[in-house]
């Protein structure tokens, strides 16, 4: 089940809505609207295939058992006391860092800090060794749904049988979220919580399929209170009417164009493949993003936003800032950080930075177009750092502009071509080598029928539309409820009337 299917949005989500509404006006306790939002979340994914919910809920388990098993351990080592029920013992407690405060009483969190500070990362090795064994299998799971299918194919035997282990949609999203819990609890940002409230944060039906990846640490306080307030009930449906838009009239037909010419060999066609893949993509992954977050807020939580205009950035490492934004932040937090990000010589800072865009690459797909893909974004990344940084800052901006778009498009060709010599192969004719000719009539046909599109996918993937609607405001003497109104109510008949005439596509980034 999908967002866009009718069955979602005729029956599961109009009901589950409905019911979670009587039950916030009966004034139920938040912790009791956790597990009805748990258990629906749970059946949401459930019509994915009952082997895939066995999965979520395994990971689900294994994540929380191991966060308490590390906090556990953390607790224990700060105050030894607390492990033979001796901590009212003077004499034990003298040597103790920090006890407590002036009153006397016990500061477990203010001990674990104390002690963490003062014999290193070393003093903690039960708790790092069941970190990392935590990590190791989350990442034997990754591995034997994404990444070995494909690694094994050219091998019968061993293809026929990993080719039993279909890979659950959403695998890669919801265990960053989980494995951001058990980081969070070992780092000491977050303390553990109930299954429930876990789960919910980890397996929440709006975003378990296709994030935003969730941040434990930053997400941990809404579970304890969502209330579902008139203005987040609003601001949820425009959110979620937006994203549907986005991907339904924009991204499903950008589509069509990128199917009709995948073969193409001149030029023009090269270059519309290019232009309506990387417009599809925004679309289609930020549309989803932009319906899990008015869904989150339909229920009370607000999520932060996934992206944030990033065809409008004037370097490689701004689109960074602003391409999938969860996705950036989750390998900052908890791989370029921890590895000792930019406060360390200039080889290890470069060594840290290949690292992460590599496992970026490999985060995303497990053939070589996305290693290559992942390598190519540090590459220019360190260019900017270090030749010629300078120099751009100062260039026009429109140059800038063009730099970046360019080199974005020239990676997704990377990025969604199946073959690396396949995607050398586009980009060549990108700059006229082995072209069949300039252009030729499959890719004019495009060009022709779909530049209304296009224009109109260029335009909303800049700030034009918000410049449009503040223009409107001030100008249009209208009933400025009235006409937004209007307009999306428009706007869903559109969308409907396309899904009707099954012309929606799955959205992309369920393959990731």
């Amino acid at each position: 089940m999908q967002l866009t299917d009718f069955s979602f949005l005729f029956a599961f989500l109009p009901l589950s809505y409905l019911v979670y509404l009587l039950l916030v006006r009966q004034k139920i306790k938040t912790s009791t609207l956790n597990v009805y939002l748990l258990v629906i979340s749970l059946l949401f994914y459930a019509a994915q295939g009952f082997s895939s919910l066995f999965i979520l809920v395994f990971i689900l388990l294994w994540n929380w058992f191991c966060a308490g098993a590390i906090e556990y351990d953390l607790t224990q080592r700060a105050n030894p006391s607390l492990a033979d029920g001796s901590a009212l013992d003077p004499a034990e407690n003298m040597e103790a860092p920090n006890l407590g405060s002036q009153t006397g009483a016990i500061n477990p969190a203010g001990s674990i800090r104390a002690a963490k500070s003062a014999a290193g990362f070393h003093a903690l090795p039960a708790a790092r060794q069941t970190l990392w064994l935590c990590v190791g299998v989350n990442l034997l799971i990754l591995l034997l749904y994404k990444y070995l299918p494909t690694w094994l194919a050219p091998f019968g035997f061993a293809s026929r049988w990993i080719s039993q282990f279909v890979m659950p949609i959403g695998l890669s999203f919801y265990m960053f979220s989980s494995l951001s819990y058990v980081f969070d609890v070992y780092n000491q940002k977050a303390k553990t919580c109930s299954l429930v409230n876990f789960g919910l944060f980890t397996a929440f039906f709006g975003r378990v399929i296709m994030g935003p990846i969730g941040h434990y640490a930053q997400f941990k306080d809404q579970l304890d209170d969502h209330p579902v307030t008139r203005r987040a009930k609003r601001y949820g449906a425009v959110l979620f009417l937006q994203g549907m838009f986005y991907k339904v009239m924009l991204a499903d037909n950008l589509a069509l164009i990128f199917a009709g010419l995948e073969t193409n060999t001149s030029w023009l066609g090269t270059w519309l493949l290019a232009v309506s893949y990387t417009l599809q993509l925004y679309f289609d992954f930020m549309g989803y993003s932009r319906m899990a977050r008015g869904l989150a807020s339909l229920f009370g939580f607000q999520i932060p936003q996934n992206f944030d205009k990033p065809y409008t950035a004037l370097s490689i490492q701004e689109f960074w800032r602003r391409w999938h934004i969860s996705l950036t932040d989750w390998f900052r937090e908890y791989i370029y950080i921890p590895l000792g990000g930019n406060r360390v010589s200039q080889s290890r800072w470069v060594l840290n930075l290949f690292v992460v865009w590599l496992l970026t690459g490999i985060w995303h797909g497990p053939t070589l177009p996305f290693f290559v893909w992942g390598i190519l974004q540090g590459g220019l990344i360190l260019a900017e750092h270090k030749l010629y940084g300078n120099a751009l800052n100062k260039a026009p901006a429109w140059t800038r502009h063009l730099y970046v778009m360019v080199l974005v498009m020239i990676s997704w060709t990377i990025f969604f071509s199946p073959t690396i010599g396949m995607a050398f192969a586009r980009i060549g004719r990108m700059f006229f080598v082995g072209i069949e000719g300039f252009s030729n009539s499959q890719a004019m046909f495009y060009l022709v029928h779909g530049l209304i599109l296009l224009a109109a996918a260029i335009f909303c993937a800049t700030n034009l539309p918000k410049k449009a609607t503040h223009w409107i405001t001030v100008h249009v003497p209208l009933n400025k409820g009235l006409l937004g109104a209007f307009g999306y109510g428009l706007g869903l008949v559109i969308c409907l009337a396309m899904l009707i005439s099954q012309t929606s596509q799955a959205f992309l980034y369920t393959a990731f």
